[in-house]
């Protein structure tokens, strides 16, 4: 006969927030290593959670992968459209152009577009979500601009973003602010 006490059961960890941390993680370890490099153990470090945790939230990779960019795109619908919202003059749409190319606090955010569109563009999939990106700012220049000028301001905004993600030393703001008023015609 043993004298041991019986053990408790094992309780489950109550941790409501997993979820959404797991996700969180995967926008840094994309942003830090790239959609090649963002492993579920990478993404579980990140988040320090047990690897093993991944497979309750989702299926697999991909899925957390679409659940990040997702969370990503209305992280940047949030914080875009209510600049965009507040602008009232065509000159002014141009300068918060130039603004969101020149904004020196968005790697970050520069980093994570680069990486969706490389991956939308491999899987048909996502190809939605990153179109939804594009739409963002696409809306507030359509107030403003004809389709054709709007689309020509969007495609420089997404090109001179991508490039400012590895490469400081494009041209000055200004001259980048310059351009898009040849583009719009003011």
């Amino acid at each position: 006969m043993s004298t041991e006490e019986p053990s408790a059961p094992a309780t489950r960890r109550r941790d409501p927030e997993r979820r959404s941390r797991i996700i969180d993680a995967a926008l840094l370890v994309i942003a830090r290593d790239g959609v090649a490099g963002a492993s579920m153990r990478r993404i579980a470090d990140q988040a320090d959670v047990p690897l093993g945790s991944m497979t309750y939230h989702f299926r697999d990779r991909e899925d957390l992968l679409a659940e990040a960019f997702g969370r990503f795109i209305d992280e940047l619908d949030r914080l875009t459209t209510a600049r965009i919202d507040a602008v009232k003059t065509p000159a002014k749409m141009l300068d918060l152009v130039a603004d969101l190319i020149f904004d020196p606090d968005d790697r970050h955010y520069r980093l994570l577009s680069y990486e969706l569109w490389a991956y939308a563009s491999r899987r048909p999939e996502m190809k939605p979500l990153a179109a939804r990106g594009i739409q963002i700012v696409r809306r507030g220049l359509l107030r403003f601009f004809e389709k054709p000028v709007a689309d020509a301001i969007n495609a420089l905004l997404d090109g001179a973003y991508i490039h400012r993600a590895y490469e400081e030393s494009l041209s000055p703001r200004k001259d980048f602010r310059a351009m898009l008023g040849r583009i719009a015609g003011l």
